[in-house]
C-alpha cells in the first residue's frame, strides 16, 4: 500500500531528481567523476598477491621464483591489514610491471616448449634423439641483469660479500645431487681467480679462524669485503636444504663475479680470465703461484705462449727490460725469493762487519792506551767512543729491523728506498713460510702470499729446508718437533692471521709450537663500542702503538741514516784493501 495522499493535490518532484535530470552525461562525469571499482584506489592498488601475478604472467611457481631472485625482487609488508587477507604473499605492482617487460620470460617459455619435445622423443624410446636435443637446449644470459641492478661499480662491490660466500661454499662441497661436478670446478676456478686478484694487489686486511671456516676481509676501491672460506674438510650434504634456489642464487652471483674481476684485473693493467694452473706444476710452485696472467698492452707472441701456460727455454734481455717476463708469476716469484734471500745475506754480513769493526775498535784503543800520549790517547779515545756509539745503534736498528718488521729500516740504513714515499711495504715482504705437511695449504698460502710472503712445501722443487731461504716454518701440531733447526723460526698459524690483524710481526716467544696460544682475538670486534677491552687486546695496542713510534722516529733522522751507510761503505773498503795487502 503507497503513501496517503490527499484527493485533488499533484505529486511534487524531489529537488535532487530534478537536479539530475538537467544534467547530461558529460557533465556528470565532469562533475562527480567516473566511479572507481574496488581496490582500484588507496593502498589495495599498490599490492598484488602472488597468486594474481601468476595468472597475469602465466607461468609457474618454480618460474616465478627463479625469475624474482634473478631480478632482485622481494615479498612487500603491506602498512596495513589488507581486504585480501593476511594470510598471503604481496609483491609491490611496479616490480609486477618489470618483470612482464623481462626478456627472460620468452626464455623460459621457450625452454618449456624445448623440454616438452626432449620428454615427447623420450617418451617415444628415442634416446639418442632425445640426447641430441637436450645438447641444443636454448641458452641465456644475465649480463643485462647485473647491469641493471649494478649501474655502478661500487654497487656491485657493497653486495660482493653473499657472493663470495655462496661462491666458496660451493667449491668445498661434492658432487652430489643437483650440485654437479662442473658447478663446483667453476666455482674453484673463481675463488682461484678472486684470490689471485687480493695477492696481486696486497689488499687484504682482517683474517680470523672459527669453527665454521676462515673469515677474510679485503678493501677493495675503498669498500670493505668480508667472505668467509670454509675448511678443507669432507662435508655433509643435508637434505633439508632448498638447492634449487641456493643454486639459482649461484647463476647470478657467478656473473656478477665476473663482472667485478674483469673490472679489477683491468685495473691492474692484467686481462682477464688469467690461466689458471691444471695442478700439474703444483709442486713446484703452488696453486694460486701458478697462476699467469697476460698484460693488456702485451701481445708479442711469448707473452701469449706464457698465457697459454707454455715456457720459453730461450729468453731475450731486450724483451725482460720492457716487461715481457712480468706474465709469468711463478718465475717472478722466484727471482723475488732469491732477491730477498740476497738481501738478507746482504743485511747478515753487515751486522758481522760491524761487529768486527767494533771489536777492533776496542782492541786498538786497549793498544794505544799503553803506547801513546795522554792527549792522543784522550782524542782517540774519544774517536772510538764515537764511533762505537754510531756502530751500536746501526746493529741495534739492524737487528730491530730482522725481528720486528717495523718499516723499511734496511732501505733506510742504505741511505734509499725502494718503494715510493708514503706507500707501506707488505707485511711479509722478505719472509718465506714453509709450511709443514700437517697445515692447511689453501688458506695460508693465500694469506702469506697476499701480504707480500713466498710460500713453499714439502715436496716442492723451487724452495726446500736445504736451501737457505726459508725464514719461518708453520708448524701446526699440539706438541713440539722433535728435531729443530737454529736458523729457522717456528710459529703455528695462528702467529699469521695476528700479525695480519696487527699489521705487525709480533714476537714468536708465545707463537711456538707446543706453547699454550694467546686468546684468537676477533678483529670484527669494536671493543670501544662492547665496553670490553680484552687484556691481550691491550697488550698488542701498546706493541702498535711503540712500534709506530720507534718508525716515525726513525723517519725523521734521514741524515743519521745516510752517516750509517756511509760508515758501511767505508768499512767495506777497508776491508778489500786489507785483503788485498
Amino acid at each position: 500500500m503507497g503513501t496517503y495522499r490527499a484527493p485533488g493535490k499533484t505529486k511534487h518532484k524531489s529537488v535532487k531528481a530534478k537536479s539530475v535530470q538537467k544534467m547530461g552525461s558529460k557533465r556528470k562525469l565532469s562533475r562527480f567523476g567516473k566511479e572507481r571499482k574496488k581496490g582500484e584506489s588507496g593502498i589495495e592498488s599498490a599490492f598484488i598477491t602472488r597468486t594474481q601475478i601468476l595468472k597475469r604472467l602465466q607461468i609457474t611457481l618454480k618460474d616465478f621464483r627463479r625469475l624474482c631472485i634473478l631480478k632482485g625482487i622481494y615479498p612487500r609488508d603491506p602498512r596495513r591489514r589488507l581486504k585480501a587477507g593476511k594470510n598471503k604473499t604481496y609483491y609491490h605492482y611496479k616490480d609486477v610491471q618489470h618483470l612482464a617487460h623481462e626478456p627472460l620470460l620468452n626464455s623460459f617459455r621457450e625452454f618449456k616448449a624445448f623440454m616438452k619435445k626432449v620428454r615427447k622423443s623420450y617418451g617415444r624410446r628415442d634416446f639418442a634423439g632425445a640426447k641430441r636435443k637436450y645438447e641444443e637446449a636454448p641458452q641465456y644470459t644475465l649480463q643485462h641483469l647485473v647491469k641493471e641492478r649494478y649501474p655502478q661499480f661500487e654497487d656491485a662491490l657493497r653486495d660482493l660479500d653473499d657472493a663470495l660466500n655462496l661462491i666458496h661454499m660451493f667449491a668445498a662441497l661434492p658432487a652430489a645431487g643437483r650440485v654437479t661436478a662442473e658447478r663446483t670446478v667453476a666455482c674453484r676456478d673463481l675463488v682461484q681467480q678472486w684470490q689471485y686478484y687480493l695477492v696481486r694487489s696486497q689488499e687484504l686486511g682482517k683474517c680470523f679462524v672459527s669453527i665454521k671456516g676462515v673469515y677474510f676481509q679485503a678493501e677493495v676501491g675503498g669498500v670493505p669485503v668480508t667472505w668467509i672460506n670454509p675448511h678443507e674438510y669432507t662435508q655433509n650434504v643435508p637434505n633439508d636444504v632448498d638447492f634449487r634456489t641456493m643454486l639459482t642464487f649461484l647463476e647470478f652471483y657467478e656473473t656478477l663475479l665476473k663482472f667485478v674481476l674483469f673490472k679489477l684485473f683491468h685495473g691492474l693493467g692484467l686481462r682477464y680470465p688469467p690461466v689458471l694452473g691444471d695442478g700439474s706444476d703444483f709442486d713446484k710452485v703452488g696453486r694460486l703461484a701458478g697462476i699467469k696472467a697476460k698484460a693488456l698492452d702485451d701481445n708479442s707472441a711469448k707473452a701469449d705462449k706464457e698465457a697459454a701456460g707454455e715456457e720459453d727455454e730461450e729468453e731475450d734481455g731486450d724483451e725482460e727490460e720492457e716487461g715481457g717476463d712480468n706474465n709469468d708469476d711463478a718465475a717472478a716469484a722466484k727471482a723475488k725469493a732469491k732477491a730477498k734471500a740476497a738481501k738478507a745475506k746482504a743485511a747478515a754480513k753487515r751486522v758481522n762487519q760491524m761487529r768486527k769493526r767494533l771489536e777492533a775498535g776496542e782492541a786498538g784503543d786497549d793498544e794505544d792506551e799503553e803506547g801513546e800520549d795522554d792527549d792522543e790517547e784522550e782524542e782517540e779515545s774519544e774517536e772510538a767512543r764515537l764511533s762505537r756509539r754510531e756502530m751500536h745503534r746501526q746493529l741495534e736498528e739492524a737487528l730491530v729491523a730482522a725481528t720486528s718488521g717495523v718499516g723499511n729500516l734496511s732501505g733506510a740504513l742504505k741511505g734509499k728506498s725502494s718503494r715510493a714515499e708514503g706507500e707501506a711495504a707488505p707485511l711479509f715482504e722478505g719472509l718465506v713460510f714453509f709450511l709443514s705437511r700437517e697445515s692447511q695449504y689453501a688458506w695460508l698460502e693465500f694469506a702469506v702470499l697476499a701480504c707480500g710472503g713466498v710460500v713453499a712445501f714439502e715436496g716442492s722443487k723451487e724452495i726446500t729446508l736445504e736451501s737457505g731461504q726459508v725464514t719461518h716454518v708453520v708448524y701446526d701440531r699440539p706438541t713440539a718437533p722433535q728435531m729443530t733447526r737454529k736458523d729457522l723460526e717456528y710459529v703455528q698459524p695462528q702467529w699469521v692471521c695476528d700479525s695480519i690483524n696487527l699489521k705487525l710481526l709480533l714476537p714468536l716467544e708465545r707463537y711456538v709450537p707446543g706453547a699454550t696460544l694467546p686468546p684468537h682475538l676477533s678483529p670484527f670486534v669494536d671493543d670501544a663500542k662492547e665496553g670490553y677491552v680484552p687484556q691481550y687486546a691491550a697488550e698488542l695496542q701498546q706493541l702498535k702503538s711503540a712500534a709506530e713510534e720507534y718508525g716515525n722516529a726513525l723517519a725523521g733522522a734521514p741524515t743519521e741514516a745516510a752517516e750509517a751507510a756511509e760508515l758501511d761503505e767505508e768499512g767495506e773498503e777497508e776491508e778489500e784493501e786489507e785483503d788485498d795487502e
